[in-house]
């Protein structure tokens, strides 16, 4: 996966960090000319809607930057708008774990990719998980296929919406391992 070569990206730092190693290992990866610079905001700030203000800022500072990548959709909504104010037009957003707001931003503005997520099957996975302990069974690891997702872009987004429901027959699929259905 390459990023733009010779280019900077920025970063919220997540509080999932799992999503930062691997951003970290892909991007080094992919692109050894490529720069991170992680943007370090506090809970309160995320809390108080300042986030957007201090990603402007940082790309203000540094206008080599050419990617704003978030662990979180939720993290940026809002962005497209701030951005633009500032002319910042050319830098290019991607979010793990899109939300309906920055998903219709995926459609208009400067966000390039997004990731959506069936969380009607997330929920049935961890009823999965307490059917199987209750029974003395085995709990898989999450590498065994775990919860899909998708990734969207303005040609594969259909609308906007909270959850998707991919695989559409998931919730039959357990119901059927759980002889229910």
């Amino acid at each position: 996966m390459r990023w733009g070569t010779g280019s900077s990206q920025i970063r919220p730092r997540p509080a999932m960090p799992f999503f930062s190693q691997d951003f970290q290992e892909v991007v080094k990866s992919g692109c050894t000319a490529c720069k991170i610079q992680d943007l370090d905001a506090t809970i309160p700030e995320e809390d108080a809607g300042q986030l957007n203000q201090l990603v402007v800022s940082a790309l203000q500072r540094n206008p080599s930057i050419r990617y704003v990548v978030s662990a979180d959709g939720a993290f940026i909504e809002g962005l497209q708008s701030s951005l633009a104010a500032a002319g910042l037009s050319k830098v290019r957003v991607l979010a793990n774990w899109g939300t309906v707001a920055t998903e219709a931003d995926l459609k208009t503005g400067p966000f390039v990719a997004l990731t959506g997520q069936n969380i009607e099957y997330e929920g049935a996975l961890l009823i999965d998980v307490a059917l199987r302990h209750s029974e003395g069974m085995p709990i898989t690891t999450p590498n065994d296929g775990g919860l899909p997702f998708q990734i969207l872009t303005k040609t594969t987004l259909v609308a906007p919406a909270v959850s998707y429901n991919y695989p559409s027959d998931s919730l039959q699929q357990l119901e059927k391992l759980w002889k229910v259905g």
